[in-house]
């Protein structure tokens, strides 16, 4: 190699590297509301009564020794054992019930075919449940350890940039 092109060779080398030190950091955006965590105690009985959550889904604090099934639910969870499937690192997306069949039908094909982040796991589906929730506020909300989005209606490109940004960032989400 010539020593023209090793120093135009070097020289771009060294561009690159500067420009990777320089060059203003782009800030991480996580889609969604964060909230602060309301913490992560173990109600010892189905009746124990706890204060309020104070998010609409909660986000974290009290909740069920015995988390829910990962997967789609045709009926209503309580959000004390959905707050544990989060305490878990899972993403719980709930809908109203009176949404329209063919956007649930929509939800639970999207539900079904997501993945997580490259740099976790790939099983389809893994670490979410799909429920409906009469207290939702909005068509459609997803829950994430101290995360919440709220949705007008389904929308596929937001469920899942949610997904992918929000799953195993929880107390507990080496367990499954």
């Amino acid at each position: 190699m010539s020593k023209p092109v090793l120093g135009v060779l070097i020289g771009a080398v060294l561009l690159f590297v500067g420009m990777a030190f320089f060059l203003p950091k782009k800030e991480v955006v996580r889609i969604g509301q964060q909230y602060e965590s309301e913490g992560q105690q173990h109600l010892q009985s189905l009746d124990q009564k706890h204060e309020k959550y104070k998010t609409n889904p909660p986000t974290s604090g009290p909740h069920y020794i015995q988390p829910a099934e990962w997967g789609t639910s045709e009926v209503e969870i309580p959000d004390e054992q959905l707050v544990h499937n989060l305490e878990h690192g899972g993403v719980v997306i709930t809908y109203k019930p009176d949404l329209p069949e063919d956007k649930i039908d929509s939800l639970r094909a999207i539900a079904a075919n997501l993945t997580m982040r490259d740099d976790q796991t790939s099983n389809k589906g893994f670490k979410v449940i799909l429920a409906p929730r009469k207290a939702n506020k909005t068509a459609v909300q997803l829950s994430s350890w101290r995360y919440n989005l709220k949705l007008a209606s389904v929308d596929q490109t937001k469920i899942q940039a949610f997904y992918r940004d929000r799953p195993n960032i929880a107390p507990e989400a080496n367990v499954r």
